[in-house]
């Protein structure tokens, strides 16, 4: 997801090891993955609008093309 490899990780574990304390380090951790999953879900639901406003997108134009056959049908009964 970040593109990190395994020794930025270890670097960024000593950093946070030094700045937080290895105290409170486990409560920050439980902290961020509470937070990574959460933007996960976020993220889950907004492509699931956008699929149900792309299928409603695709509904309209089937309707616009329904009435436009349906005029077209009713021209040509017209005529004959």
């Amino acid at each position: 997801m970040f593109n990190i490899g395994m020794s930025e990780f270890i670097l960024l574990l000593l950093i946070a090891f030094l700045v937080v304390g290895p105290k409170d380090l486990p409560k920050i951790a439980r902290a961020i993955g509470k937070g990574v999953k959460y933007l996960g879900n976020l993220k889950e639901e907004f492509g699931e609008i956008l699929n149900i406003e792309e299928e409603i997108n695709t509904v309209k134009k089937d309707c616009e093309e329904i009435k436009d056959i349906t005029k077209e049908v009713g021209q040509t009964s017209r005529n004959h």
